[in-house]
C-alpha cells in the first residue's frame, strides 16, 4: 500500500515519482513551513477521483436558487436594466459559490492529506476540475470587481445621454482610480524587480497580492466590528422594550431624513421645470430634455413654475440629470427605510402591549392589521396561540440564547485569528506545525470525517461572511448604498454590493484556509495554488495574511467600548444622533417617534376601514396609553415605593 503524503514528509522520506513531479519544482511555491534544504512537492491526485456530478449540480443549483431569491427580494427584474441584473446575478452567484463551495475544498484537502486512511467526500471533485472552478470564479470576480462594476456604477449614475457619451463619462470617472492603482502596482513591482530579481511575468502576482491585501484589510476592519456587534445586537433584540424605543428613535430620525430628501427632490424638479421652459421644441437638446422630464416623479406635472439659475445648455441638462438620479435615490432610500421601520414599530408596539396585558393569554391584539384567519376555526386558534406564545414567552429568551452562542463563536474566531502566528513561528518543521487554535485542532480531530469538516467550515465561513457584511453596511457611508427590501434597491446600489461581495468573498475564504492551517503544503489546497502567486511577494504574501489579522482583536476591543461611535460624533461628516439603550432614559427623539407612530396608526386604520368596512369588528382599538408609557409608569411607581 502506498504511504500517505503525511507519512512520507514526517518520516523525512522523499516523494516517489508517482506522488510528485520530479522536474517541475515551481509547480508549488516554496513555503515558510519547510526548511531551506527541503522541498515539498504537491501530491498528485491519489487517486484521480473524478467528479461526483449529481451532488455538484445540486450544490450549484441551490446556490443559483438562493441568489435569485435574494435578488428578487431586493430588486425588480422588470424595472432594473437587464444588463445590471445580469452583472448582479454573475457577481452574487460567484461570490456565494466561492463561499459555500469552500467546505468542499476543505474536505478534499483533508482527503489528499490523509489518503488512504480516510474516506472520500460524498461530493468529491478532482483536483484538476476544482482548479478550473476556482480559477474561473476568482478571475471573473477579479476582472468584474476592479473593472466592470466600477464602470457600470458610473454608467448608471452619470447624467450623460447616449451610449458613447455614457461610456466616455464612466471611463473618465474611474480614471483617477485606475491611475492610483496602476502607480501602486508599478511601484511594488519595480521594488520587487530589484530586490528579488523578478521577471516581467510576475506582474500578475503583484496584482493578485495587492487585491488580496485590500480584501484582507477590509475583512479585518469589518469583521472585527461584526464579531462584536452581531452578538450584541442579538442580545438587545431580546429586550422588546428597548427594541420599541429604538424603532421610535429611528422613526424620528428617518422622518427628518425623509423630509430633507423630499425637499432636495423638489428643488431639482423646480430647476428641471425652469430648464424645460427655456428649451424650444426645435432645439437640438429638446430630445435630451424630454428624456430627463420622463424620469421625474408624477408630481412633477403639478409644478406650475420652476426655479433655479439655468440658461438651457446641454451641460446643464447633464448636471440636472445626475442630480435627479441622486435625489431620487435619496428619496427612495429614506422612504423605504421609514416604511420598514414603521411596520416593525407597529408590530412591536402591539407585542409589548400583549406582554403588559395579563388578562389575555392566548392571542395578540393587533391594532394595525386584521388577525390571521384560516378556514377552520380550530386552526385559527392554534395559530394565534402559537403566535402569542412565540412573541410573549419565547422570543426574548430565544435571542438571548442565540446571542450567547454567537458570542462564543466570536471569541473562538478572535482567538484563532490572533494565534495563527504560532504556525509562522514553527516554520522550520517538516510536519504540521503545533497550534493552539481551537478551530484548527477541531478540524484535525475530525480529519477522517469529510461531512464533519464540511459542516464545521460551512458554519464558520457563513458566520464570518455575516459579520463582515453586516458591519460593512452599518457604516454611514456604506448605508447609502444598502440593499432595500420590497424590490426598492436601485441599479447603483446592487452593483455596489456586487462589487464588494467580489472583493470580500476571496478574502474571507483565504482567511478561513489560514485559520484552519490548510495553507500548509501538506494539504495542497487547490485554492491556495490558484492565488499562490501572492505568496512570492515579500511582505504581502503569507506574512501579511497571517500577521495582519491580529489587528482584528484591537478593532473588536474598540468596538466593545463603543469607541467608533464616539469618534464619529467628533467628525462633522459622520456626526449623527446616537441612541441610548437604557430602557428608562428620556430622549426627545423617542417621544417624537412615539407621536409619529400614533399618527401613522390612526391613518393606517382609517385607510383599512375605508377599503373594507367589515374590518371594524376585527381590528382592536388603539391603546389609549402607549405600552412604553404604562411600563414606565409602573417602574416609577415601583421605584417610589422602594424609596419610601
Amino acid at each position: 500500500m502506498l504511504k500517505s503524503t503525511r507519512a512520507l514528509v514526517e518520516a523525512g522520506e522523499p516523494f516517489s515519482d508517482s506522488l510528485a513531479p520530479s522536474n517541475n519544482e515551481e509547480e508549488f511555491p516554496p513555503s515558510f513551513y519547510a526548511p531551506s534544504n527541503f522541498t515539498i512537492h504537491p501530491p498528485k491526485p491519489l487517486p484521480a477521483v473524478g467528479v461526483a456530478v449529481f451532488p455538484l449540480i445540486v450544490e450549484l443549483s441551490l446556490i443559483v436558487g438562493l441568489v435569485i431569491y435574494v435578488l428578487r427580494k431586493y430588486i425588480s427584474f422588470r424595472r432594473t436594466p437587464y444588463w445590471v441584473t445580469f452583472l448582479a446575478l454573475i457577481g452574487y452567484v460567484l461570490a456565494f459559490g466561492l463561499v459555500f463551495l469552500m467546505p468542499l475544498e476543505a474536505a478534499m484537502c483533508t482527503f489528499y492529506y490523509c489518503y488512504p486512511n480516510c474516506n472520500l467526500p460524498f461530493n468529491f471533485v478532482d483536483r484538476n476540475v476544482l482548479s478550473v472552478i476556482w480559477s474561473t470564479i476568482y478571475w471573473i470576480m477579479y476582472v468584474a470587481t476592479w473593472a466592470i462594476y466600477p464602470i457600470g456604477q458610473s454608467w448608471v449614475a452619470t447624467g450623460e445621454f447616449g451610449f458613447w457619451r455614457k461610456l466616455k463619462a464612466s471611463l473618465r470617472d474611474n480614471l483617477i482610480f485606475y491611475i492610483i492603482a496602476g502607480v501602486a502596482g508599478a511601484i511594488v513591482f519595480i521594488i520587487m524587480l530589484f530586490v528579488v530579481k523578478w521577471e516581467l511575468s510576475n506582474i500578475l502576482n503583484v496584482a493578485v497580492a495587492l487585491a488580496t491585501c485590500w480584501g484582507v484589510f477590509l475583512l479585518v476592519a469589518f469583521m472585527g466590528v461584526g464579531l462584536v456587534e452581531i452578538p450584541r445586537s442579538c442580545w438587545r433584540k431580546g429586550n422588546l422594550m428597548v427594541q420599541l424605543r429604538l424603532h421610535y428613535f429611528k422613526m424620528a430620525c428617518q422622518h427628518e431624513e425623509l423630509k430633507k430628501a423630499h425637499e432636495e427632490l423638489k428643488r431639482v424638479e423646480k430647476a428641471i421645470k425652469k430648464l424645460d421652459g427655456l428649451i424650444a421644441p426645435l432645439d437640438e437638446n429638446r430630445k435630451y430634455m424630454d428624456e430627463l422630464v420622463g424620469k421625474c416623479p408624477p408630481d412633477y406635472q403639478l409644478l406650475e413654475e420652476g426655479d433655479g439659475k439655468v440658461t438651457g445648455t446641454y451641460s446643464e441638462i447633464v448636471d440636472l440629470h445626475a442630480e435627479l438620479i441622486v435625489a431620487l435615490h435619496g428619496w427612495n432610500t429614506a422612504n423605504t427605510l421609514y416604511e420598514t421601520t414603521l411596520q416593525r414599530a407597529l408590530k412591536l408596539d402591539d407585542v409589548v402591549a400583549a406582554t403588559e396585558d395579563f388578562k389575555v393569554k392566548d392571542h395578540i391584539k393587533w391594532t394595525y392589521k386584521p388577525p390571521r384567519r384560516f378556514k377552520f376555526e380550530a386552526l385559527t386558534k392554534i395559530a394565534t396561540y402559537i403566535e402569542w406564545l412565540w412573541w410573549v414567552k419565547i422570543y426574548e429568551y430565544f435571542w438571548r440564547v442565540v446571542s450567547i452562542l454567537l458570542a462564543i463563536m466570536s471569541l473562538l474566531l478572535l482567538f484563532c485569528e490572533i494565534t495563527m502566528f504560532v504556525a509562522f513561528v514553527e516554520a522550520d518543521k517538516r510536519h504540521l506545525a503545533p497550534t493552539i487554535s481551537p478551530l484548527t485542532l477541531l478540524v484535525r480531530s475530525v480529519d477522517l470525517s469529510p461531512i464533519a469538516i464540511e459542516l464545521i467550515t460551512l458554519s464558520v465561513v457563513s458566520y464570518m461572511a455575516l459579520c463582515t457584511f453586516s458591519a460593512f453596511f452599518s457604516f454611514r457611508f456604506m448605508s447609502w448604498y444598502r440593499l432595500l427590501p420590497d424590490q426598492q434597491t436601485d441599479s447603483y446600489s446592487i452593483l455596489f454590493c456586487a462589487a464588494y461581495l467580489s472583493r470580500l468573498a476571496p478574502a474571507i475564504v483565504l482567511n478561513l484556509l489560514y485559520l484552519i492551517n490548510y495553507d500548509h503544503p501538506l494539504y495542497s489546497s487547490v485554492y491556495i495554488e490558484v492565488v499562490g502567486g501572492m505568496r512570492r511577494v515579500p511582505l504581502l504574501g503569507d506574512e501579511f495574511n497571517i500577521l495582519f489579522p491580529i489587528l482584528m482583536f484591537i478593532i473588536s476591543a474598540l468596538t466593545i467600548f463603543s469607541v467608533w461611535s464616539k469618534l464619529a460624533e467628533c467628525l462633522p461628516f459622520c456626526r449623527q444622533r446616537s441612541f441610548s439603550y437604557d430602557e428608562w432614559d428620556d430622549d426627545q427623539s423617542v417621544e417624537d417617534g412615539k407621536g409619529l407612530l400614533q399618527k401613522e396608526r390612526i391613518a393606517r386604520r382609517r385607510q383599512l376601514l375605508s377599503d373594507d368596512p367589515s374590518l371594524a369588528n376585527e381590528l382592536e382599538p388603539p391603546n389609549e396609553v402607549a405600552a412604553i408609557d404604562r411600563r414606565r409608569l409602573r417602574h416609577q411607581t415601583h421605584t417610589q415605593s422602594l424609596a419610601t
